[in-house]
This record gives structure tokens, C-alpha cells and sequence, in this order.
């Protein structure tokens, strides 16, 4: 028996980590949430890995924040491709 093969689609498109409402949250409130670690005296503060995690995650599939450019040998169409 062999594989069905799915069509593929006929265009890429790029997730949006903008219309996700966890990007909101975390890009409206992360200053404020680690100033107000910073200024409580009673707080043990967060893992510096979670602190470099939240803004890797800011970052994500944005372009302007590195990305590759792909082209077609056949049809000549390039595409971008933020990184993840």
C-alpha cells in the first residue's frame, strides 16, 4: 500500500505571533512584571533563564529580528523565513 500524499499548499504563510494573545500579555506586561520584582525586597526574583526566555519569545518569527532567505532554482520565487 502506498502513502497518500497531501497537495501542498500553494503558499507559505509566515506565522503572525501578533494574534496570539499570549504575545500581548507578555509583551504589555514583562517590563512591568520585572520591575516590580526588582522593587519588592521580599521577592526572590525569577531564573535568569525565564527573564532571556520571555524576550526570546518577544523576538520569535519576527523578521526584523533575523531571518533566511529561500529561493526556488525552478521558479525563481524567494521567500523569507524568520527564525524561530
Amino acid at each position: 500500500m502506498t502513502p497518500s500524499l497531501e497537495p501542498a499548499p500553494s503558499s507559505y504563510v509566515p506565522r503572525d505571533p501578533s494574534t496570539i494573545g499570549l504575545y500581548h500579555v507578555v509583551a504589555d506586561y514583562l517590563e512591568t512584571f520585572l520591575a516590580s520584582l526588582d522593587a519588592d525586597l521580599n521577592a526572590k526574583g525569577l531564573p535568569a533563564y525565564i527573564q532571556s526566555e520571555s524576550y526570546d519569545y518577544l523576538q520569535c518569527s519576527m523578521l526584523a529580528h533575523g531571518f533566511m532567505r529561500l529561493d526556488c532554482d525552478t521558479c525563481h520565487k524567494e521567500l523569507l523565513l524568520a527564525f524561530n
